[in-house]
């Protein structure tokens, strides 16, 4: 008897379609004849779930007394479509990391103070892809507590392989106090480009007073499997004629550069544009002492206020990363724009 074609779905779970697979080799049988075998030409291993294959496998009945029969049926997998990638990532931001915990403290979500819009909308579009923008968080998911509570809104883009300066697409996220950056739509799901080719892109990290960091190589997009990619652990793209790391390590995990209070991709103590004077435009020139909550670039430890001095200020995040004994030093992204 000859079994059927089968058909499956790109992307179907590997184990699932590989017991597919051993169904569809058991389904063909015979018998009669004399000392009867059936044998079949099928590779060793099952189809990729990834999809985009055509595999043809034929029987072959061989009997001693009679004439050999073949029968042949395909097994399908359904290539995927041309747009729409996923991607699971995973980074630590400087300012909220706490080393004790191995996590970042959630001081935002507690005190009620992160935006259920995210708020990036604002961002130049530099003629990037379109990608549903005003994306939201729900209630349910800011009420998520302990590790995987929600730390901030971040984004990530996508760049073009040969230029990577070339930015192709962004999209915004979650990211938790276990670093893990996640879907708006349920602080779990991997994070999903619709309109992009699949292909392979550099992926960068941005995040709104923190330094942006970007994948040493491209990362191969497929739309069926979702790569992972450790911002905390994995090598990542390094200029040359930068001086300083691209990452702040702490302990033993890397994080992204806190401090760029004024978004100019580098993060200053003294001098034009140093990033410590908007601290002080906030709170007040006649007022270094105020403390001033709210959700604001300025707050550079994340912790909910800006305060200039005193217990918890900002300011002193700023001479520790450029360095107490040089502080005109400039710390700069090694991401290009």
């Amino acid at each position: 008897t000859c079994g059927t074609d089968v058909t499956l779905a790109s992307c179907t779970n590997q184990a699932t379609l590989s017991a597919a697979w051993a169904n569809f080799l058991a389904s063909t049988t015979a018998s009669g004849g004399c000392n009867g075998v059936l044998s079949n030409n099928a590779p060793l291993t099952p189809p990729s779930a990834c999809g985009g294959s055509n595999t043809a496998v034929t029987w072959t009945y061989t009997s001693s007394c009679t004439t050999a029969v073949t029968c042949t049926r395909n097994f399908v997998v359904t290539a995927p479509g041309s747009t729409g990638v996923t991607i699971t990532a995973r980074a630590l931001l400087q300012g909220p990391y706490v080393l004790a915990d191995t996590l970042m403290h959630d001081s935002l979500r507690v005190l009620g103070l992160v935006p259920t819009n995210e708020p990036y909308t604002s961002v130049p579009a530099d003629g990037v892809v379109v990608e549903p923008g005003g994306e939201t968080v729900s209630p349910a998911v800011l009420a998520i507590t302990g590790p995987h509570a929600i730390v901030d809104w971040v984004y990530l883009e996508l760049r073009a392989e040969a230029t990577p300066s070339n930015i192709l697409a962004r999209k915004r996220a979650l990211i938790r106090r276990d670093g893990q950056i996640v879907s708006n739509s349920d602080g779990v799901s991997p994070v999903y480009f619709p309109n992009v080719c699949q292909g392979n892109y550099y992926v960068v990290i941005k995040h709104r007073n923190h330094l942006a960091v970007m994948t040493q190589s491209a990362i191969t997009l497929n739309g069926c499997s979702t790569p992972y990619f450790d911002f905390t652990s994995s090598a990542v793209y390094i200029n040359p004629i930068i001086v300083n790391l691209p990452r702040k390590l702490i302990g033993s995990k890397n994080t992204l550069w806190s401090c760029d209070a004024n978004h100019n991709k580098n993060i200053r103590y003294n001098g034009t544009s140093n990033d410590k004077d908007p601290i002080l435009l906030v709170v007040g020139y006649s007022n270094p002492n105020n403390s001033i909550p709210g959700y604001r670039s300025e707050d550079l430890n994340m912790d909910g206020k800006v305060r200039y001095n005193n217990t918890d200020n900002d300011r002193t995040l700023i001479i520790n990363n450029v360095g107490i004994s040089n502080p005109n030093t400039t710390l700069n992204q090694h991401t290009p724009n």
